[in-house]
């Protein structure tokens, strides 16, 4: 891996902290504990591509002591750590997956169905938006809005998205936890099934932990207007519905 750099200013000098390549952001938030598992060599620098090293005058000036591993402590907690070409994949593709969430929380399609994560990516590679890890996402996708809705089609959700899960008793202690994890729970009742009338704040989400936990043994329907429209799961593609009517061949 290649050596990456931290650095810190302190008044008009610049110091400089050789580290291994994604290793700042673990020390940071904890993962790894010991610096020299963190820096390239225990050296604090003034320009470490000439190989100008910091003297403890400057360290002392600077920071108030000439201890090389508490200044370097202190730059690797408070410095600015330059980011490989890894983690600044990593960022994107998590803010990425924060817009996608974003449409898909707050708008559905013109019918009222929602839309499908893999709709919404379909669309953001069509037009190729300039995602900024820095700015906020529900402001990205307010920008984006016009030139988005124009490749797929969608409307505010301003009514939230409502729906029926129905399983069958016995898998209600499983799933319980699952749907009050992607959906607020409206009204739920028990007798041969159960049966939850939600608020869904993740459709995706809700389809795909639903059909892990049942193997794909659960009904969902979809509130749209006055209507309850089923909507098949591409997560779960065989619901019980779905098996409902099969049976085994009497003998003639």
């Amino acid at each position: 891996m290649p050596d990456m750099l931290v650095r810190l200013k302190k008044g008009k000098k610049t110091y400089e902290v050789l580290v291994v390549e994604g290793m700042v952001a673990k020390y940071r938030d904890g993962t790894v504990k010991r610096i020299e598992d963190v820096v390239v060599t225990p050296i604090v620098f003034t320009n470490s591509t000439k190989g100008s090293k910091a003297s403890s005058e400057q360290l002392s000036d600077s920071f108030q002591t000439s201890d090389v591993m508490e200044v370097i402590k202190l730059i690797l907690q408070k410095g600015e750590a330059q980011e490989s070409a890894g983690e600044r994949k990593s960022k994107m593709d998590a803010k990425r997956q924060e817009i996608i969430s974003v449409i898909q929380k707050n708008y559905i399609a013109p019918d009222g169905r929602p839309l499908p994560v893999v709709r919404i990516e379909n669309a953001l590679e069509q037009i190729r938006p300039r995602i900024d890890v820095d700015v906020d996402a529900e402001r990205q996708v307010t920008a984006m809005y016009s030139k988005l809705s124009a490749v797929m089609p969608m409307k505010k959700n301003s009514g939230g998205m409502e729906g029926t899960v129905i399983v069958s008793t016995a898998l209600a202690g499983q799933v319980s936890g699952i749907i009050r994890k992607h959906a607020t729970v409206l009204r739920e009742s028990y007798s041969d099934k159960a049966k939850y009338d939600v608020d869904i704040h993740s459709y995706d989400l809700l389809m795909k932990d639903l059909a892990r936990v049942t193997k794909g043994d659960f009904e969902f329907s979809l509130a749209t207007n006055a209507a309850a429209a089923s909507v098949p799961s591409a997560a779960a593609p065989s619901s019980s519905s779905a098996r409902k009517g099969k049976g085994k061949k009497k003998k003639k």
